[in-house]
């Protein structure tokens, strides 16, 4: 669809998912492709029972997830993608996700340090 419309994949894939919120996977799958009621029903048969209630895929391999932040996390973790190589500078092992969470490193292992740098 998106090719030969010439829209980005990026932009056709938040319109199906927008379609599908408000109407529901079967009848946006219906609408999009044009398939008949009958044929519809016989593919419902196909997907898999959870395959409606997880709303996010990645897209290099086959998982899939009900939350946005967990394709996220899964894509930086599993794919190394759109990670910033965050490392701890005191102690070097704890390699964290996010700036929250060396953050929270800081406060629990490193509170002498934490308390010095700490600006009021």
């Amino acid at each position: 669809l998106a090719k030969g419309n010439l829209i980005s994949f990026k932009t056709m894939y938040y319109y199906i998912l927008k379609l599908s919120k408000r109407y529901g996977f079967y009848k946006t799958l219906k609408n999009l492709t044009g398939i008949t009621k009958e044929n519809l029903l016989k593919l419902q048969n196909d997907f898999r029972p959870d395959f409606t209630e997880s709303k996010y895929h990645c897209p290099i391999c086959n998982y899939m997830s009900k939350f946005r932040d967990q394709i996220f996390i899964h894509l930086s973790l599993i794919h190394n993608l759109g990670t910033r190589n965050l490392k701890c500078p005191y102690c070097g092992d704890y390699r964290p996700i996010t700036m929250g969470r060396l953050y929270l490193h800081f406060r629990k292992n490193h509170k002498l340090i934490y308390i010095l740098n700490k600006k009021y």
